[in-house]
């Protein structure tokens, strides 16, 4: 209760102070709590937390797109990550850009949000079909730091992109070339195709559903959608939450325990009750990397 306390606190400051005062109160923090008890304890776990959350807080800020790049297009070579929103006029997506030499050094390595808006070259098929999960691109894009409307009570996207390290956002300039540097690839991929055969054998009506409750693909649900999951108290079905984590692992677990059982031999080389559980994590960290 100390430590979250004390991150709260950190949090209140209006200014925040340098990274090594941090780091210097993070440190001695640790040490009072490891060697002191009582009051003392409780004291230092409370700056304790206060400390890291200013060092998170200054990772994040330092992060972020410089002012003086503000508005400037910059070559990028990269991957998409995570699933590839697909609207009408445009194609928004997440950009983990490579950390190549002839890339600006703010940019090396940072996650960018991008939108790639049509034009008279290309619409929305073309993009559909070129910006795929995993794949890797070479393009020109106008960036600016994440900046957002913070209306009390109601959404703060700046604080969003903070806490999700995004660096800068942006759109692709499509007046300059673009290529396509290799396919998609990788667990995005695989979700990605997962959820197309999804919406081609489920009833259109309810594939963004299943899709939300098999992958943690939420891309469909409006905002209707989620005020009939409030409502009806069931958000926590499709957030894939550590009871679906625990479903999985458990039936595995089961699964793992019949084949010791239809298999006693088995038993000479692994114990039955550490292979299930051995199974079981590994089915969980699968279906965690997968949701």
């Amino acid at each position: 209760a100390a430590l979250v306390i004390g991150a709260l606190a950190g949090l209140q400051l209006p200014r925040l102070p340098p990274w090594w005062c941090a780091s210097l109160l993070l440190a001695g923090s640790a040490c009072v709590w490891a060697c002191a008890s009582g009051w003392r304890r409780i004291a230092a776990a409370g700056v304790l937390g206060a400390a890291l959350c200013v060092l998170h807080a200054t990772h994040a800020l330092s992060i972020q797109l410089p002012p003086v790049m503000e508005r400037g297009d910059f070559l990028v070579q990269g991957r998409v990550v995570g699933l590839p929103l697909h609207e009408p006029q445009r194609s928004a997506f997440e950009f983990r850009v490579e950390s190549d030499g002839a890339i600006p050094e703010a940019l090396r390595g940072r996650l960018l949000r991008l939108s790639w808006y049509d034009d008279r070259r290309e619409g929305p098929d073309a993009r559909r079909d070129a910006i795929e999960a995993g794949s890797e691109w070479r393009f020109t894009v106008r960036l600016r730091a994440p900046r957002g409307l913070r209306n009390p009570g109601w959404f703060d996207g700046e604080r969003r992109a903070m806490a999700q390290r995004v660096t800068a956002v942006g759109y692709i300039r499509t007046a300059e070339p673009l290529e396509r540097v290799a396919g998609g690839r990788g667990i995005d991929r695989w979700r990605e195709q997962a959820a197309t055969r999804i919406d081609a054998v489920v009833e259109r009506g309810s594939a963004r559903f299943v899709r939300a409750l098999a992958i943690g693909d939420t891309r469909g649900l409006d905002d209707l959608d989620w005020e009939a999951l409030r409502a009806t108290g069931l958000t926590h079905l499709v957030a894939i939450s550590g009871f679906h984590v625990g479903m999985v692992g458990g039936f595995f677990a089961l699964v793992a325990t019949g084949v010791w059982w239809c298999l006693p031999w088995l038993g000479r080389w692994l114990p039955r009750p550490q292979a299930a559980a051995i199974v079981a994590l590994l089915a969980s960290t699968v279906y965690a990397a997968v949701a």
